[in-house]
């Protein structure tokens, strides 16, 4: 599961800027999410994460190879590449 940033001043749901690799499980959502997401991604690829939303119950990632579409975070898992 990805690790959320800290933002004091956060305002629920606004984008912020999301620099991360995150690695694509494939696995966890709602009904549907993964397999939609499988439409684009690939299972266990290394992506690189622009911006993510972050509301009380769901939250979403954007990718910086899909510009505007939204995924949600618990299909990703931090990635640490040196």
């Amino acid at each position: 599961m990805l690790s959320l940033p800290h933002l004091a001043t956060y305002e629920y749901g606004a984008p912020v800027r999301y620099r991360k690799n995150v690695k694509f499980l494939a696995v966890n959502g709602y009904d549907g999410e993964p397999e939609a997401a499988s439409k684009f991604l690939e299972k266990d690829k290394v992506y690189l994460a622009s911006r993510i939303s972050i509301s009380s119950s769901y939250s979403t990632v954007e990718l910086e190879s899909f510009p505007g579409k939204w995924f949600n975070t618990v299909m990703f898992d931090n990635v640490d590449i040196p």
